[in-house]
C-alpha cells in the first residue's frame, strides 16, 4: 500500500469524467485507488493498494503521468449512417475503443438530418492519437470490421496483451454459453475481448486486452475447461477468490448455444469492453450522457460500470447507454429512430444524449 498527497485541484483530473480515468487506471494496473474527499486543505490523500509492490508502483507512475499530461481534444466528422458502427451493439465498440486507446470518446448526434455527426475524443495526446486512428479506420472500413481494426492497431502500437489458447471442440460450448451469455459475461467481467475460431479441433481461443484483463480471462477460461465455474469463487473447480481489483460478476447461463449476434463468437463489433464490471468505485455513464457520477444502464441492463465499491461514487443518475426498460425511458417522447450503415435501427434521445439499440417503451 502507498499513500500520496495530491493537490485538491488535481483530484478531478485523476478521477476523470464520470470516473472513467480512475476506473480505467485501477483495471489496467490491478490496484484499488481511494481518494479521501473529506480531508481539508490544499491536498487530498490518495491510497493505492494492490496484490504486489510492482502493481502499486506502476499505478503510482501512471498517476504521476496523468497529473502531468495536458489533455487534448479532437472532433471527427462521422456520417450519420456510420455512427452505429462506432458505437457497436450495446456500446461494445465504443467501450473497446476507449479501453484500447485510454481516451474518452463521446458521440454528439444532435445535428439536422443529412449532416455528419461529431465524435469527440479527449485525453492525453498519445491516447487521442490512437483513438482517432482507430475511429477513422472504422469510418472508412468495411461493415463488421471493428474488432479486427482495434486488434490490429493495438498490435501495431504495442497496446495490451494477447493470449492464444486451445480448447477441445466438445467443450467450447461451455465458454460460449446459452445464446452467448457466458462469453459475454467473461468479456464484461474481465474487460478482455474473446474470439473463438471453431474451424479447427481443438478450437483456437484468442484473448486480447490490457495485461491484467487478458490474464484474468485466460485464468477463467482455463477454469471452465477444467470443469469449474469461475463466476462462483470458492466453488468446485473455482479459483477460491477473485483476482485483486476484479471481483467476478454474477452467474452466466451455463448451457450450450450459438453466438448472441451472429458472426464469430465474442464481441461482434467491439474488442475489450473496458471497465467490464470489475470493481469500479467510480460509476458513471460510459459516454454520450451527462457526466455526473453513477448511472444505471450499460451492457444489457444493470450498468457494469456502476458496480460501486465502498467509498466510491455510485449514486443513481441519468440513464446510460443500452439501459433497458425504465432506464431507457428518460426523455419522454423525444426518442428518434435512426439506422446504421447496415440498415439496423437504433434510438437516440437528443434531450439526454443517450443512444441505444433497444426500442424505448411506448415508442
Amino acid at each position: 500500500m502507498e499513500i500520496l498527497d495530491i493537490p485538491s485541484a488535481m483530484v478531478g483530473k485523476l478521477i476523470g469524467k464520470a470516473g472513467e480515468t480512475i476506473r480505467n487506471l485501477q483495471l489496467s494496473t490491478d490496484t484499488r485507488i481511494q481518494v479521501d474527499h473529506a480531508a481539508e486543505g490544499d491536498t487530498k490523500r490518495v491510497t493505492i493498494s494492490g496484490m504486489s509492490a510492482e502493481a502499486v508502483a506502476r499505478c503510482r507512475a501512471e498517476i504521476a503521468t496523468i497529473l502531468q499530461d495536458e489533455e487534448t481534444k479532437e472532433e471527427l466528422d462521422c456520417p450519420a449512417g456510420i455512427v452505429g458502427r462506432i458505437i457497436g451493439r450495446g456500446g461494445e465498440t465504443i467501450r473497446a475503443l476507449q479501453s484500447a486507446s485510454q481516451a474518452h470518446i463521446t458521440v454528439d448526434q444532435n445535428f439536422p438530418e443529412g449532416q455528419p455527426r461529431k465524435i469527440i475524443v479527449q485525453g492525453r495526446p498519445d491516447a487521442c492519437q490512437k483513438a482517432s486512428m482507430m475511429i477513422r479506420e472504422l469510418i472508412n472500413g468495411e461493415p463488421g470490421s471493428a474488432q479486427a481494426i482495434i486488434q490490429r492497431v493495438c498490435a501495431e502500437q504495442g497496446i495490451g496483451k494477447t493470449h492464444v489458447m486451445s480448447c477441445p471442440k466438445g467443450i467450447v460450448g461451455r465458454i460460449i454459453g446459452r445464446q452467448g451469455d457466458t462469453i459475454k459475461q467473461l468479456q464484461r467481467v474481465t474487460g478482455a475481448t474473446i474470439q473463438i475460431d471453431q474451424s479447427t479441433d481443438p478450437c483456437r481461443v484468442t484473448l486480447a486486452g490490457q495485461p491484467s484483463s487478458s490474464d484474468q480471462a485466460k485464468r477463467m477460461i482455463e477454469d471452465i475447461i477444467a470443469g469449474g465455474d469461475p463466476f462462483h469463487p470458492g466453488g468446485p473447480g473455482g479459483f477460491g477468490a477473485p483476482p485483486f481489483g476484479a471481483p467476478y460478476g454474477g452467474p452466466a447461463g451455463p448451457g450450450f448455444g450459438g453466438p448472441g449476434f451472429g458472426g464469430p463468437y465474442g464481441a461482434p463489433f467491439g474488442g475489450f469492453p473496458p471497465y467490464g464490471g470489475g470493481f469500479a468505485p467510480y460509476g458513471g455513464a460510459p459516454y454520450g450522457g451527462a457526466p455526473g457520477y453513477g448511472a444505471p444502464g450499460g451492457y444489457g441492463a444493470a450498468d457494469p460500470y456502476a458496480a460501486a465499491a465502498s467509498g466510491g461514487y455510485g449514486a443513481a443518475g441519468a440513464a446510460g447507454y443500452g439501459a433497458a426498460g425504465g432506464a431507457a425511458a428518460g426523455g419522454g417522447g423525444q426518442w428518434q429512430e435512426l439506422h446504421d450503415d447496415q440498415g439496423r435501427p437504433y434510438y437516440y434521445n437528443p434531450a439526454t444524449g443517450v443512444t441505444q439499440w433497444e426500442k424505448p417503451p411506448g415508442m
